[in-house]
């Protein structure tokens, strides 16, 4: 007799795909789509599967923003130029000195915030800009404590015309004592 134990349930787009195993060391795969009815026949709440999901996945984003754990969080958290919540844009670096970051990807600003002052720094140009071979683009915090951060502005593949194409990784550093954010340049040859 053979039993199924699901391994792991994970999305993909619109269709929730599980994976099961036998006790013969088989793997299977089943997929279900979105619900087309209301309620959802294939939940207990009647909810469609994905919503349940992102919301509990949003609650541990949520717990982990308000987490104690300086590091946890600018581990975990990247922040989106193309995010439309503002929320998603803000994050605090170092609770004790009360030192945030926000990314105002309108202006294409990394806007550093703590009682000593406020420093904005120019990483992208704005958006629709001609010259912006990088429209979308995400910052994520490399290290942090409570006299600096280092930044890390990452430019995914981005074709912009035939046989053109652009993809950066830039390092920027900030000093919370001169108040001043500095781009840098690493050399990864070997």
């Amino acid at each position: 007799m053979d039993f199924n134990f699901p391994l792991k349930i994970c999305c993909i787009g619109l269709v929730v795909v599980e994976i099961f195993t036998t006790t013969s060391g088989e793997a299977m795969e089943t997929a279900a789509k979105a619900c087309a009815s209301a309620p959802c026949a294939n939940t207990a709440p009647g909810e469609d599967p994905g919503e349940i999901e992102l919301r509990a996945a949003n609650a541990e984003l949520n717990e982990i923003r308000a987490s104690s754990d300086d590091k946890l969080r600018w581990q975990t958290i990247t922040l989106f130029s193309n995010s439309k919540d503002p929320k998603n844009q803000k994050l605090i670096l170092h609770k004790e000195s009360n030192t945030e970051v926000t990314l105002e990807a309108d202006k294409g600003l990394l806007v550093f915030r703590s009682p000593k002052g406020r420093n904005a720094f120019q990483i992208a140009p704005p958006p629709g800009d001609a010259d912006n071979p990088c429209p979308k683009y995400q910052v994520e915090i490399v290290d942090a404590n409570s006299e600096h951060a280092i930044v890390r502005k990452i430019c995914p593949k981005y074709v912009y015309g035939q046989g053109h194409e652009f993809k950066s990784f830039d390092y920027y550093l900030y000093d919370r004592a001169t108040v001043m954010t500095q781009r840098f340049l690493l050399n990864l040859s070997r």
